[in-house]
């Protein structure tokens, strides 16, 4: 199932080069207070259109507040060249405890990075300010 675009339109990353850039306006969110939805449930067509834009898009990050509900973000991204490219997505806000962050490979299944401060400070070399997650666009796509 894919997702639809957001109101921006999905960010073509052959745009992004070296500086970095504010990804608040291309996100769009689900609020989910049972903290139960899987990746699948969120894809179904009737979740897949609960998704709304942020309320502020011009603001330089989302704002949530403190809640113990999931909060599932999805991010449409292209990639207009003929070849693949390597992004990194930073989360710069190190309160948040679980991160799972999914991405399709190349036959289309979805892989999950999973970070956060609740699993990293076991295991990371060096604790940071921010969480950071590869990922891989192949040519011509939109995901």
């Amino acid at each position: 199932a894919a997702f639809a675009a957001t109101t921006q339109g999905p960010l073509d990353l052959t745009q992004v080069l070296s500086a970095p850039v504010s990804l608040t306006a291309y996100f769009e969110y689900l609020e989910d207070p049972s903290a139960a939805l899987t990746l699948n449930d969120v894809m179904e067509p009737a979740r897949a259109s609960a998704f709304r834009p942020p309320t502020q898009p011009n603001s330089a990050a989302l704002g949530f507040s403190y809640t113990r509900s999931a909060v599932w973000l999805r991010l449409p991204l292209s990639n207009s060249s003929k070849q693949p490219l390597l992004r990194v997505l930073e989360i710069n806000y190190a309160l948040l405890a679980q991160i799972d962050f999914y991405a399709p490979d190349a036959q289309g299944t979805y892989q999950v990075t999973q970070t956060g401060y609740a699993d990293r400070l076991q295991t990371a070399p060096c604790r940071r300010a921010s969480f950071f997650c590869p990922y891989h666009c192949r040519p011509s796509r939109s995901r």
